[in-house]
């Protein structure tokens, strides 16, 4: 249940809708013959594939999620504005760029390093802004839920027990009945 008070990311479905989109980017040029297993894995056909699949499918859906868990795990908001719009259009854009360096690549363009050093920086932004956001959110919240967490100072021996005194006469009563109990009488197995 998420406490009261706190919104969830409102971005997460896109950053969800642009995970699948570079998905079924990818399946669609395996589909279509873009890369065959006798392909060398520095290929820029390869190379676009296991960027659209990583960076595209696998990187926007856990930012996605953690955009939504980081609230509820913390039961604190993240922050106003419109940074996870900025960062998932950072990282489409990026990415973007970063497949057209590759495509470029592979045609011999001279253009393909200046594209491909505005994708690396357009990502390493992208990912630096909403690992800070989340790293924020995470380090506001670690004492959000404090009652769950373990009791310190040798108090996890008593953990369940009101006081120190119930759970003195808990051990007592049971100490007495263990006592009063003769293991010798009971057999350990069949004879």
């Amino acid at each position: 249940m998420i406490p009261m008070g706190t919104s969830l990311s409102r971005w997460t479905m896109s950053y969800f809708a642009a995970a699948l989109f570079f998905l079924l980017f990818a399946e669609g040029l395996l589909t279509a013959g873009g890369w065959s297993p006798s392909l060398d894995l520095a290929e820029p056909r390869s190379l676009i594939i296991v960027h659209s699949t990583t960076i595209g499918w696998l990187a926007l859906l856990m930012i996605g999620a953690l955009l939504q868990f980081g609230p509820v795990l913390t039961g604190l908001e993240l922050p106003k504005g419109s940074l996870g719009l900025v960062v998932l259009c950072g990282m489409v854009v990026g990415l973007v760029l970063l497949l057209s360096g590759f495509g470029l690549t592979g045609a011999g363009s001279a253009l393909a390093g200046p594209v491909m050093c505005a994708a690396g920086a357009t990502l390493a932004v992208s990912f630096l802004s909403i690992a800070a956001a989340l790293f924020s959110l995470l380090w506001r919240g670690r004492h959000a839920h404090e009652s769950q967490l373990p009791l310190r100072n040798g108090e996890q021996t008593r953990q369940g027990f009101w006081s120190a005194g119930s759970l003195q006469h808990f051990v007592s009563i049971f100490s007495a009945v263990r006592n009063s109990i003769d293991a010798r009488q009971w057999p350990r197995g069949k004879p």
